[in-house]
């Protein structure tokens, strides 16, 4: 019952599902072609081979994101970043795949790991590319957002270029702050959020809405969070969100 209730409660947007999709059609197509010869194994074991080492790899994918891709953000460009997740894809699945290696084929050679590590590598690989690209297209899709335009429709011209960095609520206006300056609009906050739709970022307050390049660091004192961003700016985290800034990976910054 707790479980059925702990599944009911997990919301996956738009990209989750489709990244699932990929990743159980690339496991239906890996459990029927049998490539590394695993066309030999039981159905119910080419299932169990491919549907672990794949998910391991997705799994080392998620730690990149949770623990590595927040401190790289800002030091390497996004396609070196994509060339590291890869490579934690790669490495996850491989430890996943010399298990099963022995429980499904015979013990593993050691002249034999480099071999499974490059098979494994080139699959990693392929399925790395394929997610970047769905996350890419999805991220085009996003972008199509009316509300975002209007809100840069409203800014001062020499704004409208300008990276948004935080959103927060003061009375009926909203402070919109960018890379190149600050502008207080009136309007209301959850118009700004929807604004913020498909944006890099996170809401952390009941007024605040925050991008990931805007934050520095995170403050702990006397058990109140604080986001330091750029700018010599700060901005509250309530309680409630305090998860939301351990998603997006701001608890390991300073």
């Amino acid at each position: 019952m707790q479980v059925g209730k702990l599944l009911k409660s997990i919301e996956f947007d738009e990209n989750q599902r489709a990244e699932a999709a990929i990743l159980l059609a690339v496991i239906a197509f890996l459990v029927f072609i049998g490539p590394f010869g695993t066309s030999g194994f039981p159905l119910v074991s080419r299932i169990a081979y491919w549907g672990v080492s794949i998910v391991a790899g997705y799994a080392g994918a998620v730690a990149y994101e949770r623990f590595l891709r927040p401190p790289l953000a800002k030091r390497l460009p996004r396609s070196v970043r994509g060339g590291v997740k890869g490579c934690c894809a790669a490495l996850a699945a491989f430890a996943a795949v010399i298990p099963l290696e022995a429980v499904f084929r015979q013990p593993i050679r050691i002249e034999w790991a480099f071999e499974i590590f490059v098979g494994v590598a080139v699959i990693s690989a392929a399925i790395t590319g394929v997610l970047y690209l769905a996350s890419l297209a999805y991220e085009r899709g996003e972008e199509e957002n009316p509300a975002l335009d209007a809100l840069h429709a409203k800014l001062p011209v020499d704004l409208r270029g300008a990276a948004i960095e935080s959103l927060s609520a003061e009375d009926h206006y909203v402070r919109v702050a960018t890379a190149e300056g600050e502008a207080l609009l009136a309007g209301t906050f959850a118009e700004a959020l929807e604004a913020a739709r498909g944006l890099d970022g996170a809401r952390v307050h009941r007024s605040w809405w925050i991008a990931s390049g805007a934050v520095e660091r995170l403050d702990r004192a006397g058990g109140r969070w604080r986001l330091k961003l750029r700018g010599d700016r700060e901005a509250p985290v309530s309680r409630s969100y305090r998860p939301a800034v351990r998603e997006m990976g701001w608890d390991r910054l300073g």
